[in-house]
């Protein structure tokens, strides 16, 4: 979706005040109700704005979230496999070859498994381990997503995991 001259300008001046803008400042609450539901709607804090741009945005505040909590060993090796079926599907475009198709087959059911096998917790499940961990009931429409990731990686640290 295109903006016009004038939305452009409203939403360069304003958008930073109207809009969480980073893991610094997003409640977690906001987050899950993001990641699970796709509501991107929560990124707002007083009026809403086209989803096109809260999808836009998001992608700057997921950016900020992976750069702070990194990437796990187990989603490397999914996006390796991602990779490897492209690879095998382009290849199969290209030449036609039907003997690719066996192999991106294979690899389909290799995501597949490891979809199932990532099947994640709930939000209030894991609240409710950090809230235990930290000896208090989070207040999760305060603590910041920056601060809740924090917590969660002390945890993983005094645990050894």
């Amino acid at each position: 979706m295109l903006y016009n001259t004038s939305e452009a300008l409203f939403l360069q001046k304003y958008a930073k005040n109207l809009l969480y803008n980073g893991i610094h400042d997003l409640p977690i609450y906001n987050w899950f109700r993001i990641t699970e539901d796709k509501d991107y709607t929560y990124l707002c804090k007083y009026i809403t704005f086209s989803e096109p741009y809260l999808r836009l945005h998001f992608e700057k505040v997921y950016a900020q979230y992976i750069d702070f909590v990194g990437i796990s060993a187990e989603y490397k090796s999914y996006l390796n496999k991602v990779i490897e079926l492209e690879l095998l599907e382009i290849d199969y475009a290209l030449t036609n070859d039907r003997y690719y198709l066996t192999f991106i087959k294979l690899k389909q059911n290799e995501l597949d498994a490891l979809k199932k096998e990532d099947e994640k917790p709930q939000f209030s499940m894991v609240n409710a381990y950090v809230s235990k961990f930290m000896g208090f009931s989070i207040d999760q429409k305060k603590v910041t997503v920056k601060e809740y990731f924090e917590f969660v990686k002390l945890m993983k640290e005094q645990n050894g995991k």
